[in-house]
């Protein structure tokens, strides 16, 4: 046991020559990098952060909430000016649909410096366990890794990191430079200074007095610099109202509920090995390790949006670690394949899970590089635009910021993800609208005029419809129809006047299947004129494919079913139901080898025995190409 010990007291100096296959880890990790970089414009706040940048950039610095039409008196300060600034101004030069490559270049940028703070905490990087630890920080920051201003805190908090690490002679400097850089761009600086204050503390606790007084002084420079912005001490308080007002009026924003584990994987995967690294880092007095450990574990274990934070900042003190076990149980063992058939197992071990957990988040956060319409409501936009209703618009939080940056300045939105720029009572009155009786969303729409409502359809706030439920039962008229939205009018108002289009009546909301095929069977003219409105295109979920192609296909309509059908393959290409339901309805439009290709990958699936048997079955009666029927 004490020879163990022993490898985790401190080492002496190492050098650190680059050497070429440095070079290559580096530039391999960059790719992976990359790629998991590329997730399409899915966040909408991403849209009010264009916006924000546009507004500025237009000369208006005004300190109101311009968007709202509820709201628009009340004080919103654009503390993340600056990266509002740089994110519009890049979305300028290279077009919205390249807007993921800001996501690339910070992506990479975090990547090269990991790297280099790992080669230097360890001397000599072990391939197998870099890449496993790698492949899992990657994966975990994918999550935040959106065009919006937490990328800069993300990539700042790896940079302080490194900069202490180096024992650069300027750190204070640069440490003051940092904090004003970061101030301006996100309130995640309070991050920094935290981060900063472990460093004094670390040092202080090793004995180290002279790094612990560049730590005091570093510190100190981060928060006088951080204070040079236009709002003052308001970064820090940002973060702590957000935090207290979320738990306090119980709102329920994905980004701030506590991880769902089984959905982070890769997440829990790197907080056991840190975890374990805890006794050894003790019997080192690593204090560095520790306290970063017990300030970010804590965080992201309530609060999914710092799961990246630890993850990445842990990363170069956990490979050092590991890689170190490695080798004295190899020593141990008498058995020299042990220092790579371990790192191997856990390379492939978080492969799988790096690649389960990107098949869990796919359906919302896709590999695509352009924008991703299909979880905006862009078609809805073009619909109010189309027709430009009069009277106020209601729209759910979620699709707020994609709404103000589409409308502004020529119509307001209600509410959106700017959390501090709404009242705690507007805020209170919308989630009772949410979760309470349709009489409370009714007094809401009353309240502030609005006569238009444009709907999130996935609902992720609360998810489980309730926005689209209750406008129906309170008899407003549905008039447009997409994946990510519906438009409601309210009945008799100028709004509802102004909108000619036919209103949606067979195709209610939230109608199970068997409540399409009945209504299919009673009135299939009328469904069938109302689903040939919608573009399967603008379609999102599982359901609306399946739901839609099968109400179709029970109209007498096996064309109108195999745009949906086929439009939900596109989308998700295993899915066996949407490949069954193409294949009966490719057998009936006579094109029979189509049919045949996907009832045999129907067959071959042994997750749904039922399906295959009723494929084979169906197989047997299209007519084979010897018999010349194709």
């Amino acid at each position: 046991m004490s020879s163990f010990l022993h490898l985790y007291k401190r080492s002496g100096e190492y050098s650190h020559p680059v050497t070429p296959v440095t070079v290559l880890y580096v530039l391999l990790g960059g790719v992976l990098a990359g790629m998991t970089a590329v997730t399409g414009l899915c966040d909408p706040d991403t849209w009010w952060v264009i916006a924000d940048g546009n507004r500025i950039l237009a000369g208006d610095f005004s300190p109101t909430n311009a968007y709202s039409h509820a709201f628009g008196s009340h004080q919103w300060n654009q503390i993340e000016w600056l990266s509002s600034v740089v994110i519009a101004i890049f979305a300028k030069l290279v077009g919205l649909d390249n807007l993921t490559l800001l996501q690339v270049i910070i992506s990479l940028a975090i990547a090269a410096v990991v790297a280099d703070m790992t080669r230097r905490e360890s001397g000599e990087m072990s391939p197998l366990v870099f890449f496993s630890l790698f492949v899992c920080m990657l994966v975990s920051l994918r999550i935040r890794l959106t065009a919006r201003a937490e990328l800069f805190s993300l990539l700042f908090s790896a940079v302080l990191l490194n900069l202490w690490l180096r024992r650069v002679p300027k750190f204070t400097l640069l440490s003051g430079l940092l904090g004003v850089l970061w101030g301006n761009m996100h309130p995640g600086v309070i991050y920094g200074l935290g981060m900063i204050c472990i460093f004094a503390v670390s040092s202080f606790l090793a004995g180290d007095k002279s790094a612990s007084k560049r730590g005091g002084f570093g510190a100190l420079a981060f928060f006088a610099g951080s204070l040079c912005n236009p709002f003052g001490f308001l970064n820090y308080w940002h973060v702590i109202d957000t935090l207290l007002f979320v738990q306090t009026q119980k709102l329920k924003i994905a980004e701030m509920n506590a991880p769902v584990l089984w959905q982070h994987p890769t997440f829990i995967i790197s907080m056991i090995l840190a975890a374990l690294c805890v006794i050894p880092a003790l019997v080192r007095r690593h204090f560095l390790f520790l306290l970063l450990f017990l300030l970010f574990f804590p965080l992201a274990f309530k609060v999914k949006r710092f799961v990246p934070y630890p993850v990445m900042l842990l990363l170069p003190f956990t490979h050092s670690y590991v890689k170190e076990a490695i080798a004295y149980l190899a020593k141990k063992w008498d058995w020299r394949p042990t220092t790579y058939a371990i790192p191997a197992a856990l390379l492939i071990f978080c492969v799988w899970a790096a690649v389960a957990e990107l098949k869990i988040w796919w359906p919302v956060q896709p590999f695509e590089w352009k924008v991703n319409y299909r979880f905006l409501p862009s078609g809805a936009a073009d619909f109010i635009d189309r027709y430009n209703p009069p009277g106020n618009v209601f729209n759910d939080f979620n699709h707020g910021g994609y709404l103000a940056w589409r409308f502004y300045p020529q119509r307001r939105i209600f509410i959106d993800g700017r959390v501090p720029a709404y009242t705690t009572e507007v805020m209170d009155e919308y989630i009772q609208a949410s979760v309470g009786p349709p009489g409370a969303l009714n007094a809401l729409l009353n309240k502030y005029s609005m006569d238009v409502a444009i709907v999130d359809r996935a609902d992720r706030i609360y998810d489980h419809g309730a926005f689209e439920r209750k406008f129906h039962m309170l008899g407003w008229e549905l008039v447009y129809i997409e994946g990510a939205a519906f438009v409601y009018v309210r009945p008799g108002s100028a709004a509802a006047k102004a909108v000619t289009a036919p209103r949606f009546r067979a195709l209610k909301p939230l109608a199970s299947p068997e409540e399409l095929h009945v209504t299919a069977q009673a009135s299939p003219a009328v469904l069938i004129g109302e689903l040939s409105r919608i573009d399967p295109q603008r379609l999102l979920t599982r359901y609306d494919f399946q739901a839609y192609g099968s109400a179709a296909y029970s109209a007498h309509r096996p064309d109108l079913a195999y745009s949906f059908l086929a439009a939900g393959m596109q989308r998700f290409p295993a899915d066996i139901d949407l490949m069954y339901g193409c294949a009966v309805t490719l057998k009936d439009l006579g094109r029979y080898r189509e049919a045949r290709n996907l009832l045999s990958v129907v067959i071959k699936d042994a997750r749904n025995p039922d399906k295959a048997d009723n494929a084979r079955r169906m197989l047997q009666q299209i007519p084979s190409e010897r018999n010349g029927h194709l």
